[in-house]
């Protein structure tokens, strides 16, 4: 009875040890630009306590807001006094150069005005897909409205990387006729004056509906 008590005793004593695991130590991994100091502080997890997947996943979503990496993976490791928690990052590049390809229409001084990423920083996927829409713009003004706007990286020395604005131009959008239905009030002739574009021209969306609302405002 007495052997019964104090292994009843034990158990109840280790039950709460048992309940979860916890962590026994975390690391960084190809954090290069970033130290692991600033890693620490953006996560939430900390040695010794419960290992929760939650908690986790929100340190991956924090440590991308810093802006540095583009793919974070963590590994978890049971060991006799807990578990380990190795945080294996991916870096973005940075720029140092940015070119352009396909590109015959609009010479890359012109380009390069649209181009909204900075150079000597962390590639921001974010200010390369507003640079692809203002660079697709640019082109839409010259009447190419199909153009299609890429990109990719290349790796140069010393870790950085060379951004590749990747265009496929297509052909000009022309007008060769110009064809109105259902207009009662305005004959063809006042409305290709509003229109103000010619045959074989290239046809601007834009300066045809400010001209249609200038007209129908009248």
């Amino acid at each position: 009875m007495r052997w019964f008590v104090l292994l009843l005793i034990f158990f109840l004593r280790i039950t709460p040890a048992l309940a979860y695991e916890s962590i026994h130590a975390i690391r960084f991994e190809g954090n290069v630009r970033t130290p692991d100091e600033t890693m620490t502080s953006t996560i939430t997890s900390h040695v010794g306590s419960p290992l929760n997947r939650e908690v986790i996943r929100r340190d991956i979503k924090a440590l991308f807001k810093l802006g540095q990496f583009r793919d974070i993976e963590v590994e978890k490791i049971a060991t006799a006094s807990g578990v380990d928690l190795i945080f294996r990052c991916v870096e973005h590049p940075v720029v140092s150069e940015i070119d352009f390809t396909g590109n015959r229409k609009i010479k890359d001084d012109d380009l390069h005005s649209e181009v909204t990423v900075k150079t000597y920083r962390p590639l921001d996927e974010h200010e390369v897909s507003t640079s692809m829409v203002k660079i697709r713009e640019a082109y839409a003004k010259k009447g190419y409205y199909l153009a299609e706007i890429d990109y990719r990286t290349e790796p140069i020395e010393n870790g950085d990387a060379k951004l590749i604005f990747e265009v496929h131009e297509h052909q000009g959008v022309a007008v060769r006729r110009v064809t109105f239905m259902g207009n009662r009030v305005f004959d063809d002739d006042e409305l290709r004056e509003v229109l103000r574009t010619k045959q074989k021209g290239f046809f601007s969306f834009v300066n045809l509906i400010k001209d249609a609302q200038a007209k129908t405002s009248r």
